[in-house]
Formats: C-alpha cells, structure tokens, sequence
C-alpha cells in the first residue's frame, strides 16, 4: 500500500517534486501535506553543519507561501485553509493559519495580511522537508500499530538525514 500512495502522489504533484530551483518543501497537518513555497524573505536552517544527508533532513524556517495543500490518503482532495496547533519560540501555545497562496500567519495576525508588506519575524518557526516521501512516512508511522498485520516497508530518519532503520514487512 505505501508503494502505491507514494507512488500516485509523486506522480500527481511531480511540478512541486522535481523542481530544479528546490524552492519547494514539505510539511504536513494530521493526514495532510502541504507544500511550501521558498521565498525571497524565507529564513531556514539548512546551512547547519551537523547533516549528514540534506534530502531527508528535518529543517526549520519561517515566512514561507503556502502552495498546496492536500489529503495524503486522497491526493485530489485539496483545502484552502488549515490551523496548526503549536508553540513559538518562546513556548507559548499558538494557533498558525496555512492558506493556499498566502504567507503563514498566527491566529492573533490580522485576518487580511498584505503580503507585500510581510514584516519578518521569528515569532514562529515550522518544520519541513525538502522529500515529500519523508512527509508520507511521517504519517504512515501514526498508523502502523501492530507490524503484524503491516504489509510494506518502513523507513525512519534522524533529524540530520541519517537513515536510522528501514524494514520491509511481509
């Protein structure tokens, strides 16, 4: 079954996937990814000396544009807004709003943003990967209960890209 999800969501969202300019990241939302635009103004962490391997890498970074958002178990189901519970840098529990072509915003934002005038901070910051394959595992992972009944193959990364395990059920 993963093979096959994996598959059919490369195949969908592949402009977003192998993109040369690499502007495009990937996070997810309960049994939904989103995907992340780069630009000029986005801050992140990847020049951080500790990776091993920068394709499966966790990052973190904020002012990022929302391009797509979409369920994982049906890729053709979009939304144009999701809330992510959270905390910012200073702990503090914080509501962020993820809406499709728009920068990301915290609840306590004003509700019109112009995103000419986005002002840069640091209030928040979100984590993301530049695999969407990583983003799938990550979901697949909160349903895998009993390996038992699991028939595929899993794979699991450390935060600096390192490939700690991969199993394949039958």
């Amino acid at each position: 079954m993963d093979r096959e999800l994996i598959n059919n969501v490369n195949l969908i969202y592949q402009s977003y996937i192998n993109n040369s300019n690499n502007n495009y990241v990937f996070t997810y939302i309960d049994d939904n990814i989103v995907i992340l635009q780069k630009v000029d103004i986005t801050i992140t962490n990847e020049n951080r000396q500790n990776i091993i391997n920068s394709y499966y890498a966790k990052y973190y970074g904020y002012n990022f544009k929302v391009e797509h958002i979409f369920n994982l178990w049906n890729p053709y189901i979009t939304f144009k807004t999701k809330n992510l519970d959270c905390c910012n840098n200073k702990n503090d529990k914080i509501t962020l709003i993820l809406t499709k072509n728009k920068f990301i915003r915290t609840s306590n934002e004003e509700e019109e943003i112009d995103d000419s005038d986005i002002i840069m901070h640091d209030l928040y910051y979100l984590d993301y990967y530049n695999n969407i394959n990583i983003v799938i595992y990550k979901i697949l992972h909160r349903y895998i209960t009993n390996l038992n009944n699991y028939r595929g193959e899993l794979y699991t990364w450390s935060d600096n890209g390192e490939l700690l395990s991969h199993q394949i059920y039958y």
